[in-house]
């Protein structure tokens, strides 16, 4: 069995799964089709959900969806390998070098760290060539001598522990664990941004905790345009059970079918919205997508592309746009209940 390319009879295959494309190849162009025609993925077995995995999914659905529950694999083109030796960190590799001498100092539980690069650093060549890996290097130690101060006090308050999770809600159960609870509560330090991705993730530990029976509030500490932030939650078990249902809920239809959610982007449309009108807040993030002088990181995002609506990539409108409405489900919440301590504050 074969199939034979109507044009070019001398281009076959032995393959028939590949005929259709073959056809297709010779036949006349026409508008794409959505992706999706609608159909729901069956419903997985079980009902118990692992709390690691469900913050895997909130990090980004519509790649959970393809990736685990469908097993399509997509990789965005890779980028081109650089000619000329760097003179300058991007901002993986500063991250990189944040987290690395922030984990140092807890280990070591120094108060601060020496903002001049050692010998040692300069020997790992993760830096631009000397001298010019010394501003950049000092740069990065000054970020992570803003956050350490949190962490000495913090620590001064009791040592993090392990908690073990397993609450049933609406009949879905959760088990888990959280790896950073104090006497008070789940906490999260990162020597980056506190970007809604880990908001929503502490957000979740932050419900599982409650709904487990403890009380107390959660606490995040990050990095924002270099200086060190402090943010606080304190909601009751009831309100924490109630939207935990929800997200659970959200989990498994995110099971059955690809859910248009980026936590970054739908805490944009929320604090847009905060100023405009939902519409006026939708247009507006919609035109961020869209503008090709300055595109966004989705924009590329090779699954996102096979949800991403024609023109409008979020929807036309608030009342009929999926993403508007799961930005709700999913953030309201941490938006309003997450806020910004002042500074000093105990």
């Amino acid at each position: 069995l074969f199939a034979v390319q109507p044009d070019h009879p001398r281009v076959f295959t032995f393959a028939a799964e590949w005929l259709p494309a073959i056809r297709a190849g010779g036949a006349a162009r026409m508008p794409s089709t959505p992706f999706g025609d609608g159909t729901l993925a069956s419903a997985p077995d079980g009902s118990v959900i692992d709390l690691g995995q469900l913050k895997r999914f909130f990090d980004h659905p519509v790649r959970y969806f393809f990736k685990e529950r469908l097993q399509i694999r997509l990789q965005a083109l890779e980028p081109d390998i650089e000619d000329e030796e760097p003179f300058a960190l991007d901002g993986l590799n500063s991250w990189a070098l944040r987290d690395a001498l922030f984990r140092a100092a807890c280990r070591d539980g120094s108060a601060r760290i020496d903002e001049d690069i050692s010998a040692l650093w300069r020997a790992r060549g993760a830096l631009p060539p000397a001298p010019l890996d010394a501003a950049p290097y000092s740069a990065q130690a000054r970020q992570v001598n803003a956050i350490l101060p949190y962490w000495m006090r913090w620590v001064e308050a009791g040592e993090p522990q392990r908690l073990d999770i397993d609450v049933s809600i609406a009949g879905h159960r959760l088990i888990g664990r959280l790896n950073s609870v104090w006497p008070d509560g789940p906490r999260l330090i990162r020597p980056g941004s506190l970007r809604m991705q880990y908001r929503l993730r502490s957000w979740i530990d932050y419900l599982a905790y409650l709904a487990s029976g403890r009380d107390g509030a959660l606490r995040l500490a990050g990095l924002a345009k270099g200086s060190a932030v402090e943010f606080r939650a304190r909601i009751d078990a009831e309100t924490a059970r109630a939207h935990l249902g929800v997200l659970l809920d959200l989990y498994w239809a995110g099971q059955r079918d690809a859910l248009l959610f980026m936590p970054d982007l739908a805490d944009m449309y929320l604090h847009s919205r905060a100023s405009k009108d939902e519409s006026e807040a939708l247009a507006h993030l919609n035109g961020k997508l869209t503008n090709s002088f300055s595109p966004r990181p989705e924009l590329s995002d090779p699954y996102l592309k096979l949800v991403f609506l024609e023109g409008q990539p979020l929807g036309t409108a608030p009342d009929d746009s999926r993403f508007c409405q799961l930005a709700e489900a999913i953030c309201a919440e941490p938006v309003r209940h997450i806020v910004e301590l002042p500074a000093g504050s105990p």
